[in-house]
């Protein structure tokens, strides 16, 4: 075959069963870098690696580059060209950008209360947690707010039905961790949420960049706890953008 894609534990069964060769190969690329290292496949890529011809040209993809990862990448690529292509989302003015500080035990009436505020009828929810995620849809179902999940617990049929249902409007707010998100290419959706502050700062906006697509307007509002104040701080340092504190008009609590 011309090109070959796998996951590098389905890859290396394959050399060990004979069925496929690497020495030919003259170009690989790792998808989500940084996810792969961070589940524990650096020995596999390792191994992988080592399969292909003396000189091939190596190429790490994802959404953000922390220094471990940055590291990790450097003992396959000793003198590695980085190349930013979503560095514009840093600075996106089309994308009004709010913060609001609470209490753990306050966030689930204030979602409800910026979805009410704001009159959200379509946004994507993001948690950290595969716990959260479930936990928070089970509320907003009581509550009767028209929400669906995606996260590592489902299959991926049923992810793929839960993204057809978001595309085709049939329910207004979609729940996700950010790794169950990646890849998501989905058209006019004029809010954000982080429910959780991401811990990676460039992660925040990775999230907040599904807004404000093909010259729409944008908002991202994001929950921070007290002690969580540093990650905001992380995240306005890099960005030339305003992020605003944000709370309802007294009127509006009454």
């Amino acid at each position: 075959p011309t090109i070959v894609v796998g996951t590098p534990g389905r890859l290396i069964d394959h050399i060990r069963r004979g069925n496929l060769e690497l020495r030919n190969v003259k170009i690989a690329a790792l998808d989500e870098a940084d996810r792969m290292f961070d589940m524990g496949f650096f020995e596999d890529i390792e191994f992988l690696l080592n399969q292909l011809s003396k000189k091939p040209q190596i190429t790490l993809w994802s959404a953000t580059f922390d220094e471990r990862t940055m590291q990790l990448s450097a003992r396959f690529i000793p003198d590695y060209v980085e190349v930013n292509m979503s560095r514009d989302e840093i600075g996106n003015i089309d994308i009004t950008q709010y913060y609001m500080l609470m209490s753990h035990h306050e966030k689930m009436e204030n979602l409800m209360m910026v979805v009410d505020y704001f009159k959200v009828d379509r946004a994507i929810v993001f948690c950290r947690t595969k716990y959260t995620v479930d936990r928070l849809q089970s509320f907003l179902k009581r509550e009767r707010i028209p929400a669906e999940a995606i996260s590592g617990n489902y299959s991926q049929a049923r992810r793929q039905s839960v993204l057809d249902g978001f595309r085709e409007g049939r329910f207004e707010l979609l729940i996700a961790t950010e790794v169950a998100a990646r890849g998501l290419d989905i058209d006019d959706v004029p809010y954000i949420i982080n429910y959780d502050i991401p811990d990676d700062p460039h992660m925040y906006f990775h999230r907040i960049g599904r807004t404000a697509r093909a010259g729409k307007l944008g908002t991202a509002i994001t929950f921070v706890l007290p002690d969580q104040e540093l990650e905001l701080e992380r995240v306005m340092a890099i960005t030339t953008s305003p992020i605003t504190k944000w709370s309802p008009p007294p009127a509006f609590l009454f």
